[in-house]
């Protein structure tokens, strides 16, 4: 149990310490898109010791700023919301359920992975992929006809 808690703290501790972190150094305004991008800190234009945005929180907050991380938490929440009321309205003894749940835990799982490191998400096939699953499960109601 000990293990499980410390995971936790771990994991809560370090989103909360880069978001501040970013906060302190890019403002309330980031820094703007490409800003935290892998190769970014070779082309000159951002100068002095910038800390290394490993997870996806803080990319989102350093390339957007506040305004663009409230409104990445509420297009995620969104589709979390969209999902879960597909998921209660599909009926649990369909074939296609299984697919359907399949599927939630590949995207649950991708927000577990983007949350600690984001740079697999440089990866053009992996962001595309993601988004056609999210598209295959916004039409998940109508597989049942």
């Amino acid at each position: 149990q000990k293990g499980s808690d410390e995971a936790t703290d771990r994991l809560v501790f370090a989103n909360a310490r880069s978001l501040y972190d970013t906060y302190d150094q890019s403002g309330f305004f980031g820094e703007g898109l490409g800003s935290a991008s892998t190769g970014s800190r070779y082309g000159g234009k951002i100068k002095g010791m910038r800390t290394w945005q490993e997870n996806g929180l803080s990319k989102i907050m350093v390339e957007l700023g506040i305004i663009g991380l409230l409104a990445g938490t509420l297009l995620f929440a969104t589709i979390a919301r969209s999902l879960w009321s597909q998921l209660q309205v599909m009926p649990r003894a369909a074939p296609e359920f299984l697919m359907f749940a399949g599927m939630v835990g590949i995207i649950a799982a991708n927000f577990a992975s983007f949350l600690i490191s984001h740079q697999a998400f440089g990866d053009p096939f992996l962001v595309t992929f993601i988004g056609l699953l999210l598209g295959v499960l916004r039409s998940a109601v109508r597989w049942p006809e």
